[in-house]
């Protein structure tokens, strides 16, 4: 069957979409015509971010100051000598990360492992442990999973006891691939059961550790649940279509 061929606007419309995030698109949002070879780019790259979340735009100075922070997609390569291998596509002005609010940025960096994080009203600390390649989270996730005891989470167990050992510690997440996850953990107890119970059962070893995320407050300060919980919003659930549903009940009627 042949392919259905896509009209150049469908093209220019992911293209402006692309540009929110990939600089380089930029220039077609004022296009009404496009090169055969534009439209394989743009399609080569919808295919690259199609199931990437979370990406967040900075500004050419944030890029330029935080560079290891950059998103750097990789793909299987499925044609040719080197099918199935990975493939490491240049980084792009944009970070991902998860649950975080829309007041999101990068404020500043405490030498090579600490950044200031604004997001949701709030000063974050996200502490990056000394390797978090892509490959060698993958590596170490097939080992973490086994046992979680193994390898850096022993590191980021470490890390969450330093942060709960001063005042301003409001609460301790884990700072995965893709952001922030899971719930928040306002005592170092916690967050060890936590690494214990929920997070070494994970699968997806995609989803490996970087380090863990801080809450900052004042010393005397104290965090509402309501708070917490609009930390991490609530996935949204896609609508019923109840056309079908309608559809389908004129169907058994009729018989």
């Amino acid at each position: 069957m042949a392919r259905t061929r896509r009209e150049t606007a469908e093209y220019i419309a992911s293209a402006i979409e692309l540009a929110s995030f990939h600089p380089k698109f930029k220039k077609f949002k004022k296009r009404k015509r496009l090169l055969p070879w534009e439209k394989s780019w743009i399609a080569r790259t919808e295919n690259v971010y199609r199931y990437v979340k979370d990406l967040r735009p900075v500004s050419r100075k944030e890029a330029k100051e935080f560079p290891e922070l950059l998103y750097s997609p990789v793909t299987l390569i499925k044609t040719g000598p080197r099918k199935g291998q990975e493939r490491q596509h240049a980084a792009i002005p944009a970070v991902q990360m998860a649950n975080v609010g829309d007041d999101f940025k990068l404020i500043g960096r405490i030498g090579a492992h600490l950044y200031i994080i604004r997001s949701n009203g709030r000063t974050w600390v996200y502490w990056k442990l000394d390797d978090v390649g892509t490959r060698k989270m993958r590596e170490a996730g097939k080992d973490a999973f086994t046992d979680p005891y193994t390898y850096e989470i022993e590191k980021v167990i470490k890390l969450a006891e330093q942060a709960f050992d001063r005042p301003e510690t409001k609460a301790v997440y884990l700072w995965a691939e893709q952001g922030r996850v899971g719930a928040p953990m306002p005592s170092l107890q916690q967050f060890i059961r936590w690494i214990e119970d929920d997070y070494s059962r994970y699968e997806n070893t995609d989803r490996w550790v970087r380090g863990i995320a801080i809450l900052v407050g004042d010393v005397n300060e104290r965090i509402s649940l309501r708070e917490f919980a609009s930390f991490s919003p609530r996935r949204v659930k896609k609508p019923r279509d109840y056309s079908k549903r309608k559809r389908k009940k004129k169907r058994r009627q009729r018989k």
